[in-house]
């Protein structure tokens, strides 16, 4: 596992989940509303990601399948 990457992926997952919250909480025009939805995107991305790097989803699939 790597840990530096699990790292650099946390904190784009929680700096891209804040900004996707205040964006959309703000809903001013249509350019935060897009800005806040591709923030939330990448937040599931970087889920994903640490997920993969953990193992996590290679682990369910074992387990389920």
């Amino acid at each position: 596992m790597s840990w530096a990457r699990m790292i650099v992926w946390l904190i784009i997952m929680i700096g891209s989940g804040y900004l996707s919250v205040t964006n959309l909480r703000l809903r001013t025009n249509g350019i935060t509303i897009f800005l806040g939805v591709a923030m939330g995107l990448l937040c599931i991305s970087a889920v994903i990601r640490i997920g993969n790097i953990m193992g996590w989803w290679s682990f369910i699939y074992k387990t389920h399948s």
